[in-house]
């Protein structure tokens, strides 16, 4: 890996115009060289993102911060990428023309624009390109319990297996009115495609918890720990064929963690089980009883069998 530490000197820091010139720059660089580039702020905890313009304007780059720009090749090619860039930031936008008015006025619509994003009542988050996450708001935060520093620059199938964002992108169709399993919660969401010049460039998801509708708290919360509490091993599948939930029931018994298999595809974990037997059936099956649990009961009667032979 390649990396290079520079002082952003640019006046209000790395704001919309500024952005778009790096993005631009980026990009003539990525066609000389064949190298992708990434930024992060200097000393951040937060893993370098693909430079886009998510990514940039989530970043929110003061003025005399540094900024990190790197390459994961080890390559005279990624070195001589990352210096380009970086001489690009500290030289050649400061010898751009004078155009404070219009800055204002892009400032003014972003600083509108995040106290929007910050208040809406739902969850957002928008990923870039590649999949990593460049925005989330506080409601969606909160919904998976943590902070924005533990996120940011992360896959967004490492954060929230269920996500369907990356296929957004692949397919390039908006998807309307899901149901979706998040940190225990069940939310219904919208996900869109981010599409510039014909090229889709990122995905954006805006969802809500269906307990959050009205009349339907009480009932999730109750259904909910009917689902807890129960005895049976109950696991949910999505249309995707994707394991979004598994009791505590499932858990114990099955020796398996919840957290190891949400989000996982059915193709992945048993292709030929029960699961994926009623899955592409779409008929119930009865009565089965599973392997495991047969095992046990074999193991049972033999300790029985073996207790009464002594005692007789």
């Amino acid at each position: 890996m390649v990396n290079q530490i520079i002082r952003v000197n640019v006046a209000n820091g790395i704001h919309t115009r500024i952005a778009a010139m790096i993005v631009h720059t980026t990009s003539k660089i990525k066609d000389k060289y064949n190298i992708n580039l990434y930024i992060k702020k200097s000393g951040s905890s937060i893993n370098p993102m693909a430079i886009s313009m998510l990514a940039l304007i989530s970043l929110k780059v003061n003025e005399n911060e540094l900024i990190e720009i790197s390459a994961l090749e080890d390559s005279e090619k990624a070195q001589k990428a990352v210096t380009e860039l970086c001489n690009f930031i500290t030289q050649g936008l400061g010898n751009t023309t004078s155009m404070d008015k219009i800055d204002a006025i892009i400032e003014q619509n972003n600083i509108a624009n995040e106290q929007i994003f910050k208040s809406l009542p739902v969850g957002i988050i928008v990923i870039d390109a590649n999949s990593y996450i460049t925005s989330m708001n506080e409601y969606a935060l909160n919904l998976i319990e943590k902070k924005s520093s533990e996120v940011l620059g992360k896959n967004v199938g490492d954060i929230i297996p269920t996500s369907e964002l990356t296929t957004v992108i692949a397919s390039k169709q908006k998807q309307i009115g899901k149901i979706q399993h998040i940190n225990n919660h069940i939310v219904i969401v919208t996900r869109s495609p981010i599409i510039s010049k014909n090229e889709v460039i990122g995905a954006v998801g805006v969802f809500q918890d269906i307990s959050e509708v009205v009349g339907m708290r009480e009932l999730n919360e109750k259904f909910k720990k009917i689902l807890e509490a129960s005895h049976d091993l109950i696991c949910f599948v999505d249309e995707d064929k994707k394991i979004s939930y598994i009791n505590p029931a499932y858990e114990k018994h099955l020796g398996v963690v919840a957290d190891d298999i949400i989000g996982k595809s059915l193709d992945e974990l048993s292709p030929k089980g029960f699961r994926m037997q009623v899955y592409n059936s779409k008929t119930p099956l009865e009565n089965i009883v599973h392997k495991k649990m047969m095992q046990l009961l074999f193991q049972i009667l033999n300790l029985f069998l073996s207790i009464t032979t002594l005692k007789g």
